[in-house]
């Protein structure tokens, strides 16, 4: 009897099994399958191009141009990206004419994208103008992450325009983006500059993540813009990282406890550390009568002095006191909810996933 069968006596298993399989091995994995026979290679490429990062950067242009090459060379294969992710500096790259038309000509292939992101701090506008001329008909999420001066909104907000899919976006451009309306129907995640949200039309958002700087801004109609966004029989996540005076964060504050009742997670992240600032929070929780979920950070510090943690227990009971409604809080990066009146430390992580905010983690 022969105890020891051919290895290739697995390819008799159907190709439904051989993929489930392989969907749970490593990255690595899936490369080193893709060489074990045609049959693998034809079962695990899904797997390995699914998820794509690209540099754009001088020391990788012979990969990115490689990858586009290959890519045109067998469109096929461009079907199973999924996910799509460019980060670096491209001067070299964005300067190169054919390396721009490879670029371009790689991504018109990409029908099947859900989520592309786009991450450098000194990607050359070149590039920017081509994103007018792209299509992803399945695309869900999108991330925008360029300085203004080399972008041409106009082109940003068309380019958001023909994806009327998106679900979640999340841009960090200097200044409006563009000067028409984008209407996207299916939002419900936005995480960005304060400036971005006037020019969107939806009525579903659930979630957002604001960065606030004031400049000539009223604050009030911009709070009557987020509510209008919103449907105030859903419960609302409410994120702010404030790049504001305390005067302005107090103006801000007052107008969301106002207009944005029906907020069930609010949190507050500070520029400065500065420790009248939760005071200026608590004074105004009594107003967010459905609110839940509290957090509350500054930007560029974390206490871990022994006074610290009396402040924080403080600021807890604060919190607390003034907001009866609250089932859990987070001050500076540490957790506690209520159980039995009584408040008990749990993990930051599962704070942030009863709350919701593990959402703008998984954004693009």
């Amino acid at each position: 009897m022969n105890l020891n069968p051919p290895a290739h006596k697995v390819i008799t298993l159907p190709n439904e099994i051989i993929t489930e399989i392989i969907r749970d091995v490593s990255m690595v994995d899936h490369a080193t399958l893709c060489r074990v026979s045609k049959l693998f290679n034809a079962l695990s490429l899904p797997f390995l191009n699914r998820t794509i990062v690209g540099r754009l950067d001088n020391n990788h242009v012979h990969v990115l141009k490689a990858f586009c090459t290959a890519l045109i060379a067998h469109p096929f294969r461009a079907d199973t990206i999924r996910s799509l992710t460019f980060v670096g500096r491209g001067y070299i790259w964005t300067e190169d004419s054919e390396s721009r038309e490879l670029w371009l000509q790689s991504m018109k292939l990409m029908r099947r994208l859900e989520h592309l992101s786009i991450d450098s701090t000194r990607v050359v506008g070149q590039l920017v103008p081509k994103l007018s001329l792209l299509n992803f008909p399945r695309i869900l999420r999108c991330s925008l992450k360029i300085p203004a001066d080399m972008w041409h909104v106009d082109v940003v907000a068309a380019f958001l325009k023909t994806h009327a899919t998106l679900t979640h976006v999340r841009i960090y451009i200097n200044g409006p983006i563009g000067h028409q309306s984008v209407f996207l129907p299916n939002l419900q995640y936005f995480d960005g500059y304060m400036a971005h949200l006037p020019s969107i039309v939806t009525q579903h958002l659930k979630a957002v993540r604001i960065l606030w700087r004031i400049g000539g801004l009223e604050i009030d109609n911009f709070v009557k813009k987020l509510a209008s966004m919103t449907d105030p029989k859903i419960p609302f996540i409410s994120s702010h990282r404030f790049h504001t005076s305390l005067d302005d964060t107090s103006r801000i504050l007052t107008a969301l406890s106002t207009r944005m009742q029906h907020t069930t997670t609010l949190q507050i992240n500070y520029l400065v550390d500065d420790q009248s600032a939760i005071g200026h929070v608590t004074e105004r929780l009594w107003q967010f009568r459905r609110l839940l979920y509290l957090a509350f950070d500054y930007i560029y510090r974390i206490p871990d002095s022994d006074e610290d943690v009396a402040y924080r227990q403080d600021t807890l009971q604060a919190c607390a006191n003034a907001c009866p409604t609250l089932k859990a809080c987070s001050l500076f990066a540490r957790a506690w909810r209520k159980v039995d009146d009584m408040w008990q430390e749990y993990p930051m992580e599962d704070f942030l996933i009863e709350a919701g905010l593990s959402a703008f983690e998984e954004m693009p």
